[in-house]
C-alpha cells in the first residue's frame, strides 16, 4: 500500500474500483502520477485542500472540520478512482499459472463507472463548507498543453 496523496492510498482506490493488487499494482498507479491529476483536479473543482487539511489539524475537536477533512478524503479517494477508470488498460483482465486462466472485467463498462465515481466525489467535496465553487469553471475530460521544450530543434 502506498500513499498516492496526503488523502488517498493506493488501497483504497483500488478498494472503490473493486480490483486487486494483482489486477492493479501500486507501482502502476504510483507511476502514473495519479496523485499529481488529483489534486489539479481538486484545485480546478474549487476545493482549497491545504486550507481543508489544516483547519481540521488545528481543530480536532470541532465537529465540522473534522466532517470536511473526510469528505476531503473520500471524494479523492473517489475522484483517483475515476481517473483510473478512464484508462482500463492499465487493469490485467486475464490472470493465470500457464495451465488456469481466469478472466475479468469483460462488460464492464469502464466510462460509466469513472462517470459515476466522478459524480460520488463531487457530491462529496461540494459538501465541504470551505467549498467555494469557481465562476465559469467546467470539468474537462480533455486539455490542451503547450510545451516549452522542442525535441527535435532542441530549443
Amino acid at each position: 500500500m502506498a500513499g498516492l496523496t496526503p488523502y488517498t492510498t493506493t488501497e483504497a482506490v483500488r478498494g472503490a474500483l473493486g480490483v486487486s493488487a494483482i489486477e492493479i499494482p501500486d507501482a502502476r498507479m504510483v507511476d502514473r502520477s495519479l496523485d499529481v491529476e488529483v489534486l489539479l483536479w481538486l484545485q480546478k473543482f474549487g476545493v482549497d485542500h491545504e486550507l481543508v487539511k489544516a483547519t481540521a489539524d488545528a481543530n480536532p475537536n470541532d465537529a465540522t472540520a473534522q466532517a470536511d477533512y473526510k469528505r476531503l478524503c473520500l471524494g479523492t479517494m473517489y475522484a483517483t478512482a475515476a481517473i483510473a477508470a478512464e484508462s482500463p488498460i492499465q487493469f490485467m483482465v486475464s490472470i493465470g499459472d500457464g495451465k488456469n486462466q481466469a478472466k475479468r472485467f469483460d462488460g464492464v463498462d469502464w466510462a460509466d463507472l469513472a462517470r459515476s465515481l466522478r459524480v460520488k466525489a463531487q457530491d462529496l467535496l461540494a459538501g465541504i463548507s470551505t467549498y467555494v465553487a469557481p465562476a465559469g469553471t467546467t470539468l474537462s475530460l480533455m486539455g490542451r498543453a503547450t510545451p516549452t521544450y522542442d525535441p527535435v530543434t532542441n530549443t
